[in-house]
């Protein structure tokens, strides 16, 4: 619920988009089960060589992994 907030809430391109569905789909692939280690690996690299830091910055990656962190409620 909190990233489809998070999307609703902020000016994104579609790759940012994107790497947020891919989030949301593997924590249901996962079961919950992610770490901020993850963002820099397949799949998450797939949208930029850096993965998360190359897709968003400041502020914004840090509420995207504050939410991330709150897996109970991130999707």
């Amino acid at each position: 619920m909190l990233l489809n907030k998070f999307i609703e809430t902020h000016t994104l391109n579609a790759t940012q988009i994107e790497f947020i569905q891919a989030i949301k789909h593997f924590i249901e692939e996962k079961r919950g089960q992610i770490q901020r280690k993850d963002f820099t690996e397949n799949p998450f690299t797939k949208f930029h060589k850096l993965g998360i830091q190359g897709i968003f910055h400041g502020s914004m990656m840090h509420e995207l992994v504050e939410i991330i962190d709150d897996k109970g409620t991130a999707i």
